[in-house]
């Protein structure tokens, strides 16, 4: 797939709007992916106008600051209705509010609002494989950018994941594109069309911004909302994905198991305990029951009797490797290689690859990564958990029961149905940042300690630990309070334990 658009007028010709031969384009909003779409827009011939709240430090700052010296204006501060004076389009960073009144403004006055995806997507020449769902979209996207390596294509891994959807375009216009995009993204797309879109799975999230879980539910549907009878929609085995199935205009392949029994296997001494198969769809879409051990299962990968294998077309099923030989432990790491595998295959990778990288993907950081051991006690980071699924998979890894730090933003989640998990699964619950009075009342009954911060976290772990324990970061929330990000927050967290074990004798 080649998206092509006009240059005069780009991007409104490609967007079907008026075009003239200089577009005037506000960008909204100046960090990573705003800053990325600024540098593209400017490359493809439009005017800039920024608006920010404030001046960025570091990196970001010196980006913009080459940006105002090529031409772009800039002001900062409170936003002015008077700023939309003679402006043709909005280019949306994802964390802006849709409610905004500037942004009522400008609809009121006719002005289309689009985000960086929409603007990456017209001026990438390569076909683009994107990744969404609540959880698992950095591990997979990362793990199918690897598969396409694996073949030896020219690729860029971009989006949530790292650097923008923008920044790769702008670096190799014609590589293949793997991009990881979430709601608030999917929410300012027009034209978006990837020639194969994934969404793994469909829980509760970011309900302080979309309101319920339908409309969460309807952002994250807009991945197939160009798609065509020639593209390729990957579903999870999550029963919440089933009615979409039929509602997509792509080929679709799905991903599951095809048998009722709960997977148990171990890595380097973790082992994932054996997940009833209702509670594996309510948590991680870890079974297909609906398909159990028939033979006409949909197209897609399965896994049967142990064994990874691709339903392609019609012909035989294809074995790939057993599920033990996989690069990365736990059920949750099972269901993102099969949606990975699904994904790969529907962009001609050939089976060779994807089963190698299967069994060398290194997984990424901030995802129940080991990042030391203090005095024999285990430091995990998994920063990434962000939401209360994420949690739950994170406390269902391990087992035996850890030393859970928990808290941040809570994006308006609903904590009480992971009580009981909480309370079988840890040894003690050390909270941290603003949702931390509301983790403590929905965990009655855990044994709950109050933390000032991250360090004081851990240190009221460590002092309760002994050799053999586990000290678990996965914090269920967003990071927003405290840290810049996830990265930011997990980055801490491996540089306070480092900084503990080296105090102690050195890491071990």
């Amino acid at each position: 797939m080649v998206n092509t658009f006009p240059r005069e007028g780009w991007p409104l010709s490609a967007l079907g709007l008026p075009t003239r031969s200089e577009p005037l384009v506000l960008v909204l909003g100046l960090a990573r992916s705003g800053l990325a779409a600024a540098r593209l827009l400017l490359q493809r011939g439009a005017s800039l106008r920024l608006l920010g709240l404030e001046r960025p430090e570091g990196v970001e700052g010196e980006q913009l600051s080459e940006l105002v010296a090529q031409g772009a204006s800039l002001r900062l501060g409170p936003h002015d209705p008077a700023d939309l004076g003679g402006v043709d389009l909005i280019v949306k960073s994802p964390g802006v509010r849709p409610e905004i009144p500037f942004l009522g403004a400008a609809r009121a006055a006719g002005v289309p609002i689009v985000g960086e995806l929409e603007i990456a997507f017209l001026a990438a020449d390569g076909p683009i494989y994107a990744i969404t769902g609540t959880n698992g979209k950095s591990t997979t996207t990362a793990w199918v950018g690897h598969m396409l390596m694996e073949a030896g294509r020219k690729v860029e891994v971009a989006g949530n994941i790292g650097h923008a959807f923008a920044e790769a375009v702008l670096r190799a216009p014609d590589a293949e594109f793997v991009v990881e995009v979430s709601s608030f993204q999917l929410e300012d797309t027009l034209t978006f069309h990837p020639k194969v879109a994934t969404l793994l799975n469909l829980t509760p999230d970011h309900l302080d911004r979309h309101g319920t879980l339908e409309a969460y539910g309807a952002a994250k549907m807009r991945i197939f909302r160009n798609q065509t009878a020639s593209d390729v929609a990957v579903l999870g085995g999550d029963a919440n994905l089933d009615a979409i199935a039929g509602a997509v205009s792509a080929r679709v392949l799905r991903t599951g198991r095809l048998s009722d029994e709960a997977p148990m296997r171990t890595d380097e001494g973790v082992t994932t305990p054996a997940v009833p198969a209702r509670k594996a769809v309510e948590v991680q879409a870890g079974t297909m029951p609906a398909h159990a051990g028939r033979p006409d299962a949909p197209a897609g990968v399965f896994v049967r009797s142990g064994q990874l294998e691709l339903r392609l077309g019609g012909a035989a099923p294809v074995p790939l490797l057993p599920v033990s030989e996989l690069a990365l432990p736990g059920e949750h790491n099972v269901q993102n290689a099969m949606a990975a595998a699904a994904t790969a295959a529907s962009a001609e990778v050939p089976v060779d690859a994807i089963v190698r990288s299967l069994r060398t993907f290194p997984g990424l950081s901030h995802r129940l990564e080991q990042v030391g051991v203090v005095d024999g006690v285990v430091c995990i980071n998994d920063s990434k958990a962000t939401n209360v699924g994420s949690l739950e998979v994170a406390l269902a890894a391990f087992p035996e029961p850890v030393r859970l730090i928990a808290g941040g933003v809570g994006k308006g989640q609903d904590f009480r149905p992971l009580a009981a998990e909480v309370r079988a699964r840890t040894l003690s619950v050390h909270l941290i940042g603003e949702s931390a009075d509301a983790l403590a009342e929905a965990w009655h009954g855990a044994e709950i300690h109050r933390a000032g911060s991250l360090a004081d976290a851990l240190d009221q772990a460590l002092a309760l630990s002994a050799p053999g324990d586990r000290i678990l970061l996965s914090p269920g929330c967003a990071s927003f309070d405290m840290f810049h990000d996830f990265e930011d927050r997990g980055d801490q967290f491996r540089a306070l334990v480092n900084a503990r074990a080296t105090a102690r004798g050195g890491a071990q």
